[in-house]
């Protein structure tokens, strides 16, 4: 599983073609387990990363979109900001449903949109993956965030993607 997660400043520019996650902080499972098992970072911060080939490269690895929401957190000062996370999988675990299916291009092209428009302070993170609460062995969960926006869209360094690795390169 890969997730990209982009960080929106002002939550009011949160694409209005993504759907809204309205619950809660604390509700989900994954805040039940943070401190259960640490993911290990494996791509420092990184400036002026370009992710506009990221979702080529996906496709090409064998990954499909099967999910995307926003969300408004806020940061430890008490001030708002927004999260736009899109969910990839590996195409042989995909299961078809009709209403992500009609859903999927536009989300396809808000990330296209937000990937093409800036380039990004960027890191990576490798977890364990969890299935009903437990950690299951030899399974992964790459985690890419894109934190800080710098809307020169002069990138200069590409963020990449294949079936073994994320890695940042030149561009």
């Amino acid at each position: 599983m890969v997730l990209v997660q982009f960080r929106v400043n002002n939550p009011k520019m949160l694409p209005k073609t993504i759907r809204k996650d309205e619950k809660p902080a604390g509700t989900t499972e994954v805040v039940a387990r943070a401190g259960q098992v640490k993911g290990e970072e494996c791509l420092q911060p990184t400036e002026s990363v370009g992710c506009a080939e990221f979702l080529a490269d996906l496709a090409s690895a064998g990954y499909v979109m099967v999910d995307a929401f926003s969300k408004v957190r806020q940061d430890r000062g008490g001030r708002e900001y927004g999260i736009v996370r899109f969910t990839f999988v590996a195409e042989d675990r995909v299961d078809t449903v009709p209403e992500w299916d009609k859903a999927r291009p536009a989300a396809e092209q808000t990330f296209r949109d937000m990937a093409e428009g800036a380039a990004w302070r960027t890191r990576a993170f490798l977890n364990p993956f969890f299935a009903d609460g437990n950690i299951v062995e030899g399974a992964f969960c790459i985690s890419v965030n894109a934190d800080m926006r710098d809307p020169a869209p002069k990138a200069r360094r590409l963020l990449r993607i294949d079936a073994d690795s994320v890695c940042v390169m030149n561009a």
